[in-house]
């Protein structure tokens, strides 16, 4: 999960692949989680046999998000 990577120390995330049986968006909760690193990063979303592949930049997935420019 992105917890455990950020908990292990990754913090630089330029892309990520979310793949689910049948194709779900990541939860707003992982949403906020990466957009406290990186809000424009890659948000690739895809089922489990790669039919249905979408790509988003986090920022689009998460408007008006609480983030990096709001902390400093």
């Amino acid at each position: 999960s992105i917890f455990s990577a950020i908990s292990q120390g990754e913090k630089d995330f330029k892309a990520i692949a979310i793949v689910t049986k049948d194709g779900g968006s990541p939860c707003a909760c992982c949403r906020q989680g990466l957009n406290e690193f990186n809000p424009e990063i890659t948000v690739l979303i895809s089922d489990e046999n790669f039919t249905k592949i979408k790509e988003y930049i986090l920022k689009d997935l998460l408007p008006d998000a609480f983030g990096p420019k709001n902390l400093q």
